[in-house]
């Protein structure tokens, strides 16, 4: 029913609304709810999974990343173009801790926010300790 089986999700967002949790709080969140225990076994196999926001969608709250991130247990691709100001090192520091992404083989984090992610070198180290089969970060 929903592809239990499911390795490859690439989503696209592009409009605004469709990252924003608080408007879907009265019309949908009940439904997803009721939903979301048959779902989430869908994505136990995701291997690859991309995230893309069009460059008109100025927002994407951290609880997109963390709900997918909180998933997949055994991606070897994944792949992230949003606007990330918020993204920094500790995001990843917790995220090791409930995910070790130890199949992970490519990375890609692109910001498409004006403002700045205060990801650096050490975030790349964090990456490299982490995940050792890892052979591509864009």
């Amino acid at each position: 029913k929903y592809c239990p089986l499911l390795k490859r999700l690439h989503l696209t967002l592009w409009r605004e609304d469709m990252t924003d949790i608080a408007s879907m709080q009265g019309r949908m969140v009940d439904s997803i709810h009721e939903q979301l225990p048959e779902f989430q076994p869908g994505l136990v196999y995701l291997e690859d999974l991309q995230i893309k926001c069009e460059l008109y969608v100025e927002f994407i709250p951290e609880s997109v990343f963390q709900y997918f991130m909180n998933q997949c247990q055994r991606l070897k691709i994944l792949q992230f173009y949003a606007p990330l100001d918020w993204m920094v090192p500790s995001v990843f520091t917790e995220l090791f801790r409930k995910n070790a992404l130890e199949s992970l083989e490519y990375l890609v984090i692109s910001n498409t926010s004006s403002e700045p992610m205060e990801l650096d070198v050490d975030t790349v180290k964090l990456f490299l300790k982490n995940c050792p089969n890892l052979t591509g970060i864009g």
